[in-house]
């Protein structure tokens, strides 16, 4: 088993990325970075670009599903996607599934409400994103299922729509495809997150890094690194 992760940047992430990028390097075995080919960064890293910069709408998600079929042609079976802001100090659980048939399609930080008015989605998903080739595969197959504009072209909720249950449970125990990063076996804290993390946030950060969090998304300045690095074991 062999694990790629794809970091998905832009320019003006080019700090975060130079902060996040041995952490990244650590947790896996190959290491790529995406970027919209009229927002590349500076780097020795492998950088493969597709399209325009964009934060959501159509093309966001053309961009996507560009980058998964992209993956799919690779030699590698496992794979971990990270936005700019999001940091892991562990590997995922996801690739320790020893039957392949019962590996979650998306393993990452799941949120499930009732969607608000104008979205359909019940459930959206914010990196770092873990999955099996299967998983991929998987994935990649159910982009046909609506239209690239559908959810606003915003990928977190549009990767929740395509994949959950049919029938919009509000359970997630009836979401048998996916798994969160939010509670392991023992009902342990193992991500958080946020859009982005702010001070406001530490007290509620550092008791998750104590009930044992390794998985973060919204860590976009050296003050929030920092406060996780003096805490993690």
């Amino acid at each position: 088993m062999s694990i790629l992760t794809t970091i998905l940047a832009h320019k003006e992430a080019q700090d975060c990325v130079d902060r996040h990028l041995p952490y990244w390097k650590a947790q896996t075995d190959k290491l790529i970075i995406f970027t919209p080919d009229d927002s590349r960064i500076e780097t020795t890293e492998r950088q493969i670009s597709f399209g325009h910069a964009c934060h959501h709408g159509a093309h966001a998600i053309e961009r996507l599903y560009w980058l998964l079929t992209w993956l799919e042609g690779t030699d590698f079976n496992e794979f971990i996607l990270h936005e700019y802001d999001s940091i892991s100090f562990a590997r995922p659980s996801v690739f320790n599934w020893e039957n392949a048939n019962d590996v979650p399609i998306v393993q990452g930080t799941w949120f499930l409400k009732v969607p608000p008015k104008g979205w359909l989605s019940s459930s959206f998903v914010h990196p770092p994103l873990a999955m099996r080739d299967i998983g991929l595969h998987q994935l990649v197959a159910a982009f046909g299922r609506f239209p690239f504009h559908a959810e606003r072209g915003t990928w977190d909720r549009f990767i929740g729509l395509i994949i959950e249950n049919p029938a919009r449970s509000s359970q997630y125990t009836e979401l048998p495809s996916m798994m969160r990063f939010s509670h392991d076996d023992a009902g342990g804290s193992l991500s958080f997150s946020h859009n982005t993390i702010t001070v406001e946030h530490f007290p509620s950060l550092a008791e998750s890094i104590k009930n044992g969090a390794r998985h973060f998304h919204g860590v976009k300045s050296k003050e929030t690194l920092d406060f996780i690095l003096e805490r993690i074991k």
